[in-house]
């Protein structure tokens, strides 16, 4: 009785070998990592991204920022959080003031829009 065995191979980090039966290393793509020796590369967490391939891992967005998903791949998708609004320009992450919503990427951009006519992310009640 011949049995198969699947051996699988040790993949440097950035890298996985998702098919245990392959015989090389695949990189992680962007917006995904891989810590150690992994069979799948996982997803960057939200609040970070990963903007190449091979990455053991991801890049966290600055100051309080987040991103609104998984797998972000560049620092453009981080955004202020909720109830916080990004200052003018894309500054900093400033909190939401009294009488204002401000759901996931807010910013002070918008509001300059509000007040020509328009209801954008982070606008007044």
């Amino acid at each position: 009785n011949e049995s198969w065995q699947t051996q699988e191979i040790p993949c440097a980090p950035g890298t996985s070998n998702p098919l245990f039966a392959m015989t090389m290393c695949l990189q992680c793509n962007p917006g995904q990592f891989a810590e150690k020796a992994a069979s799948m590369c996982s997803l960057c967490e939200k609040g970070t991204y990963g903007s190449a391939s091979g990455v053991s891992s991801c890049t966290a967005c600055p100051e309080i920022r987040t991103t609104e998903s998984m797998g972000e791949t560049s620092l453009a998708k981080c955004v202020c959080p909720s109830d916080h609004y990004a200052g003018e320009g894309n500054g900093l992450c400033m909190a939401c003031k009294e009488g204002m919503q401000c759901p996931i990427a807010s910013a002070y951009d918008n509001f300059a829009l509000w007040q020509g006519g328009s209801t954008p992310r982070g606008s007044p009640i």
